[in-house]
């Protein structure tokens, strides 16, 4: 993928492989209580857009976010398998070009990104597609939990190897219970038609 020398590169993935990545570590204890409110506020303004009830911070969704996060940082960690069952997930990767000490992406970059896949749902053929699982999940009206986690770090380099660095950042969002599941073995549609609801018009 190339990318301008200055800027953001953000990459919202369902099942996408990322090349290479140096992973640093988790940022600060209060950075990362600021993060987590971040996420719930930007997932829950989301989810109000389509009327359904607001997600509450589960601290044991946090701590396997935690670890999810770690793993799919790792260089080949998206060749990993997918989250444990009962966790819907959400995966964003994002660089940033710069110089200085690292910076880390946001959390509402990544829901914004993954609430893009909304322009190509149809709801008039409810259904999974890899455009739009993560919309889906965000939106999706039986889930009641989420934790989010963040990982990043500094690599060298970039167009032309000189001057500069990568701001590498690894979010992931995990769902309870998770969306992007069937209700009806013989309508596979029914889950979506009751929990991906239009937005609200306006």
């Amino acid at each position: 993928m190339g990318a301008e020398r200055v800027g953001r590169v953000v990459v919202a993935l369902v099942a996408v492989v990322v090349g290479t990545g140096a992973v640093g570590a988790p940022v600060g204890e209060r950075a990362e209580g600021e993060f987590q409110s971040e996420c719930l506020g930007a997932i829950n303004a989301d989810r109000v857009r389509h009327r359904v009830a607001p997600l509450t911070v589960d601290p044991a969704v946090v701590e396997y976010a935690e670890s999810r996060a770690e793993q799919v940082s790792r260089p080949g960690g998206f060749h990993q398998d997918g989250p444990a069952r009962g966790y819907g997930e959400t995966l964003s990767w994002s660089s940033t070009a710069g110089e200085g000490a690292y910076r880390p992406g946001s959390c509402r970059d990544a829901v914004e990104a993954w609430y893009e896949g909304s322009v190509r749902y149809d709801y008039a053929k409810p259904g999974f597609s890899p455009e739009t699982g993560n919309f889906t999940q965000l939106v999706w009206k039986a889930t009641t939990k989420v934790g989010c986690a963040r990982v990043g770090g500094v690599r060298d380099g970039g167009p032309g190897g000189e001057g500069f660095s990568w701001f590498d950042t690894f979010v992931v969002c995990e769902f309870a219970p998770p969306g992007n599941v069937g209700t009806d073995p013989q309508d596979p549609a029914k889950g979506y038609r009751e929990n991906v609801l239009p937005p609200v018009a306006g």
